[in-house]
């Protein structure tokens, strides 16, 4: 990663590596540095490492939600009322696993493993799961309802595993 900066008042573009700004950054203006943990801290929910929990937190999710059965939800490919709940969990795992992702603070892919352990569960492609990720990221950014929903079942399953 680069950083741009102007220099002679825009004549001339010259990068630098990203990682040498934030250093600098971090020791001239140690104010900043501080800024910036706070708002991260205020903004990113503490995350889960462990993968073992996504079956459960799947669970929990399907118990929330009144669904009965996702694994067969999901193969009936076209229905607008299963394909909102698959957004939503897949909001609700990545606030748990990535919500930097989620909260768009990075585009970097879903952290490894995690959309092979939601499509382990739900017996279904990992390659569908893929594609919805940046639905469910324009949702959660555009949608009022879509991101209150998506934070009151994180905070129901949060408070019945303590994962975070």
């Amino acid at each position: 990663m680069t950083y741009r900066t102007l220099c002679d008042a825009g004549k001339n573009m010259k990068e630098y590596n990203i990682h040498l700004v934030v250093d600098i950054l971090r020791k001239e203006y140690p104010e900043i540095e501080l800024k910036i943990r706070q708002r991260i801290d205020d903004d990113i929910p503490g995350k889960v490492d462990d993968l073992s929990h996504i079956p459960e937190i799947i669970r929990l999710f399907t118990h929330i939600r009144g669904i009965d059965d996702v694994v067969m939800a999901i193969v009936r490919y076209g229905n607008k009322e299963i394909w909102e709940n698959i957004d939503l969990l897949l909001a609700v795992v990545m606030l748990f696993y990535h919500p930097e992702k989620v909260l768009q603070l990075t585009d970097e892919k879903a952290k490894y493993g995690v959309m092979s352990a939601i499509s382990n569960v739900l017996q279904c492609s990992n390659k569908l799961l893929q594609r919805r990720i940046s639905q469910v990221i324009v949702s959660f950014k555009a949608y009022k309802a879509f991101r209150e929903e998506t934070y009151r079942i994180y905070e129901l399953i949060n408070e019945t595993k303590k994962l975070v």
